[in-house]
């Protein structure tokens, strides 16, 4: 469990890190000057940086957070499942303990 803690905890702080590098070549990019013609002539692209690059800092940006949020989901999941399980041992132990002590006044009560 505690192996897989760690995996979560590591791929939502690489998915973290690249989504924060991923927003911030985007926002360099949609500061820089754009020039009014691509390099095919054409008008520049809508998308913010324009270009290639754009497009895909904008798409790693989504992958990233999408990443993010589903390895945050999964641990809050993990967390809520272990809390259950612990709670499930505890209960199990007061059992025994009290069947234990049931036993052992039987026995004091034949002597």
């Amino acid at each position: 469990m505690a192996n897989r803690k760690q995996r979560f905890g590591r791929a939502q702080m690489v998915f973290g890190i690249l989504f924060i590098l991923s927003i911030a070549v985007l926002l360099v990019l949609s500061l820089l000057p754009q020039d009014e013609k691509s390099v095919a002539g054409e008008s520049a692209s809508e998308f913010p940086g324009g270009g290639v690059v754009g497009v895909l800092s904008l798409l790693a940006s989504i992958t990233t957070l999408v990443g993010f949020v589903s390895t945050t989901v999964l641990e809050w999941r993990e967390e809520r499942r272990e809390a259950a399980v612990a709670e499930l041992e505890r209960q199990r132990q007061e059992l025994e303990i009290q069947k234990l002590r049931k036993e052992l006044e039987e026995m004091r009560d034949k002597r």
